[in-house]
């Protein structure tokens, strides 16, 4: 996965949501404990290993769009 370029990288750690959380921690885990990662994908697979919590919009204000 380290000679991907970090755009792509960042794709793959992301595509792994759809694993099952059993599958994404065996799979994730060995490259968070790796050195060769930048911590930005560090931090991608950590926040995918935790669920990859989705974001949180307030749709009930006035605010148009």
């Amino acid at each position: 996965m380290l000679h991907y370029a970090s755009w792509d990288r960042r794709s793959i750690l992301l595509a792994a949501k759809v694993l099952s959380r059993d599958e994404r921690e065996k799979w994730l885990a060995p490259l968070v404990k790796s050195e060769s990662l930048s911590r930005m994908d560090k931090w991608m697979a950590d926040w995918v290993i935790a669920g990859a919590p989705p974001d949180y919009f307030d749709y009930d204000d006035d605010i148009p769009f």
